[in-house]
């Protein structure tokens, strides 16, 4: 016919690279759906820094994080007041990025825990702060941890670094009764705090 065909139609825009996101949650009856879209925003943009925070005292410290829906590229992850959800989601890659996670008031289960780590074959730094552990066994640590630090976490049921022989830093503070305790003889701490 001789008529000009239409231009392309262009495709999404490709999010913008972020380095950092903070999400800081005091809205009462915000959902676990809207909190994951906030999640997957921060994935597309590749963001490398996560943190995600809700305010203490309300129901949105309910919400549930769930680390399979982060961005690859995560290399810092930091929760406070919130709690994790189960983490096997199908078809989860290791976040090979991700060298520190830092957790104040959170809850979480021993599974969620053990397969958080090992989902973060990569982790250096662990902080744990005022958690709620729930009988927490700490037997699966990454092979490549430096840094330990445990402080105000209750209902742990044993600490066993004897796999973890790259860790470096170990500082506890919390009760010690029913709770052992076993570091290797050949380990090199350079940092200890009990």
């Amino acid at each position: 016919s001789g008529e000009e065909a239409p231009p392309p139609r262009p495709g999404p825009r490709p999010r913008r690279r972020l380095d950092r996101f903070s999400l800081i949650v005091d809205i009462w009856n915000l959902k676990s759906s809207e909190l994951r879209r906030f999640l997957d925003y921060a994935a597309e943009c590749g963001v490398e820094d996560l943190h995600v925070e809700t305010l203490q005292g309300t129901t949105a410290s309910r919400l549930n994080f769930h680390l399979p829906l982060s961005s690859p590229a995560l290399a810092s992850l930091s929760l406070r007041h919130i709690s994790v959800s189960k983490m096997y989601h199908k078809g989860a890659r290791p976040f090979h990025a991700l060298e520190v996670i830092r957790l104040a008031s959170v809850s979480f289960r021993r599974e969620a825990f053990r397969e958080m780590m090992a989902l973060c074959p990569s982790l250096l730094t662990l902080d744990l702060r005022c958690c709620s552990c729930n009988g927490l066994v700490f037997d699966r640590l990454p092979p490549n941890l430096r840094s330990l630090t445990i402080a105000g976490c209750d209902r742990i049921t044993s600490l066993d670094f004897v796999r973890v022989p790259s860790l470096r830093s170990f500082r506890y503070s919390g009760c010690f009764s029913n709770l052992p305790l076993s570091i290797p003889r050949d380990a090199v701490l350079s940092d200890l705090y009990i």
